[in-house]
């Protein structure tokens, strides 16, 4: 697993890609949301087939949770 940081920053890329090449935002898969909650930032992934991830970074570290429904 790459660092804390470095995870950020590709996650952040993922959305920002996902955003720029997509031509309707409805259909992105990758969000980043700086703004979660108060002191964490969320990476967010649904396929709109099942499958899906969240990756918290919180003060007390990185949680990351995912499914994939096969």
């Amino acid at each position: 697993m790459p660092d804390p940081a470095q995870l950020r920053t590709h996650l952040r890329a993922l959305a920002a890609l996902d955003r720029a090449i997509g031509d309707d935002p409805r259909f992105c898969q990758y969000t980043f949301d700086g703004t979660w909650s108060p002191a964490v930032e969320a990476a967010l992934m649904e396929n709109g087939s099942g499958d899906d991830f969240a990756v918290l970074f919180t003060p007390a570290g990185v949680l990351i949770r995912g499914f994939d429904h096969e």
